[in-house]
């Protein structure tokens, strides 16, 4: 039995969510001293990716969560983290950088994807709500 939704709401968080991890890039790359020039050209590839991996993998994941009635926020945000370095972890061994750059993009993918499902709990629920207990209504 699936949590009734604001699908308004839903919607809303879907849009809003992977501005997290861009705010948090942003940062980063920015307190790091990256050009802003190539940081520009970085966001470029890094938008659609993000929107993407909302689609491909959150929005599952959240239908399994709504499916199961998880609303907990620390679960959203623990399966964030936990995604981000999926998904992170093929894109930095393709990559030859050295193990400072490899450990802080996956930090940093880890930490974005985690703000990102954080975001996107607390647009869709509110941050009030209380963690629905599994099998109760």
């Amino acid at each position: 039995m699936f949590l009734p939704l604001n699908y308004p709401r839903l919607i809303l968080a879907i849009v809003v969510a992977p501005q997290a991890a861009l705010l948090l890039f942003v940062v980063a790359f920015l307190l790091l001293g990256m050009p802003v020039g190539e940081l520009e050209m970085a966001l470029m590839f890094y938008v659609p990716f993000a929107y993407g991996v909302e689609i491909v993998f959150g929005l599952p994941l959240f239908l399994l969560f709504n499916r199961q009635r998880w609303t907990n926020i620390f679960a959203y945000f623990l399966a964030g983290l936990i995604l981000g370095m999926i998904v992170a972890l093929p894109l930095v061994a393709l990559l030859s950088w050295s193990w400072q750059q490899t450990l802080l993009m996956l930090l940093l993918s880890s930490a974005g994807a985690g703000l990102s499902a954080l975001l996107f709990r607390i647009v869709l629920y509110g941050v009030k709500r209380r963690a629905a207990i599994i099998g109760k209504t």
